[in-house]
């Protein structure tokens, strides 16, 4: 195994299996940005096929761009209505044949925390936002590519980047709080139906990202609890993206064993 650091100053290694071949084919959604980002790196360091699903794709060149192994980018708004996602699901380029057979790897990583607010004042669209991109839309995903795995006789991994708020309530945090759980119990659902579907549920802790300047940016009447997030910062708890994705990828290679 090969290692190095990356830009950020994380430990970064190379981790293929025992004949060269890369240790799967992986989707990822939400990578322009924090831990998506991190992980983006991480995975074109290891040579591992991506196929990489979000909007402003041009964030990411320049990591694309040093790859030397496939990346394809698939432009995708998980706020679409859900035939539009399913019509760009289905599209998604077809590289298992390429890679033998490597498990297909679902980072479901994309998610908002907004609208942050008292339960009674929040707006009906961005309930529905908020479902859309934190449920809804992954759940296609998921449900489109056990389907194309199981045509295929491939295992599926889904690695849910999921929060503490998928299991306890925080206040100005419902659309969050019900979107992450309803996801988390629909990935449940899945696996229990499908023999050849693992899933996981890695919940990052704090990071050093902008969803956690956005929440530092909130009053105490939207959501109470703001001063101890703030504090997070001020006492240096925050994670750095880049070490927080080296540690999910080891997860989702002690799963492909």
């Amino acid at each position: 195994m090969a290692s190095m650091r990356n830009r950020h100053g994380a430990n970064m290694s190379s981790d293929r299996d025992a004949s060269g071949s890369p240790i799967g084919t992986f989707v990822l959604s939400g990578l322009t940005s924090g831990l998506g980002r991190a992980v983006l790196e991480q995975l074109v360091f290891e040579t591992c096929p991506v196929i990489g699903l979000g909007r402003d794709l041009s964030r990411v060149h320049d990591v694309v761009s040093s790859a030397t192994s496939p990346v394809k980018l698939v432009d995708i708004d998980l706020e679409n209505d859900s035939e539009a996602v399913t019509t760009v699901a289905d599209s998604i380029p077809d590289t298992l044949e390429a890679e033998g057979a490597t498990p297909l790897v679902f980072i479901s990583n994309a998610s908002i925390i907004e609208p942050i607010a008292k339960s009674l004042d929040l707006d009906t669209e961005d309930l529905n936002r908020s479902m859309r991109i934190n449920c809804l839309s992954p759940l296609i995903l998921a449900n489109v590519l056990t389907r194309k795995t199981l045509a295929k006789g491939r295992t599926l991994l889904i690695l849910n980047v999921s929060s503490g708020a998928a299991e306890r309530a925080i206040s100005g945090w419902q659309a969050y709080c019900t979107s992450k759980a309803a996801f988390k119990m629909a990935l449940d659902v899945l696996a229990a139906e499908n023999s050849h579907v693992k899933v996981v549920h890695f919940d990052p802790g704090v990071m050093d990202t902008p969803m956690q300047q956005h929440i530092r940016d909130q009053t105490t009447e939207n959501m109470p609890q703001v001063a101890t997030f703030r504090s997070y910062q001020s006492d240096g708890q925050l994670k750095n993206p880049a070490e927080v994705a080296f540690q999910l990828l080891s997860v989702v290679k002690s799963h492909l064993k």
